[in-house]
């Protein structure tokens, strides 16, 4: 979706709302909002159900969040959104923690590493034709 497209899902929504909410909002941002809405698009936001997931792109409620957050939300709100912040940040750490494990990276090094010490060498023959002609070369460069 372009940029212009949700500046008009952002604009629509906000005319549905009431006036002293939206005037919270910092006016160089209205204005920014009103310059570059795509005023031919049709959006497809129902002034019953505005924020429904299915009728606005995630830009525009991504917008919609950081308004509340900066401009909507009391103290107690915002205070609520950072714990639900802080709680996802630690389960998503947590998810990397296991899918990322630096101690099994390193295992599988080890194991990796003592399987090719430990393996047996005799694959290297030293009557292989690829020897022979590697030595061959390197006779006729050195001398």
């Amino acid at each position: 979706m372009s940029y212009e497209n949700m500046y008009e899902e952002l604009y629509e929504i906000l005319s549905y709302m009431d006036k002293s909410t939206v005037m919270k909002i910092p006016e160089d941002i209205l204005n920014q909002i009103i310059k570059k809405r795509n005023k031919s698009f049709k959006t497809k936001i129902n002034k019953n159900d505005l924020f429904n997931e299915n009728n606005i792109s995630r830009e525009a409620m991504d917008v919609l969040c950081w308004f509340d957050y900066n401009y909507w939300a009391d103290p107690n709100r915002k205070k609520e959104i950072k714990g639900l912040r802080k709680e996802y940040l630690i389960k998503e750490e947590e998810e990397k923690r296991r899918k990322y494990n630096p101690d099994d990276i390193f295992r599988e090094q080890l194991e990796i590493k003592d399987t090719f010490n430990n393996t047996d060498n005799s694959y290297v023959d030293e009557n292989s034709s690829n020897l022979k002609k590697a030595k061959g070369i390197l006779k006729r460069i050195f001398g």
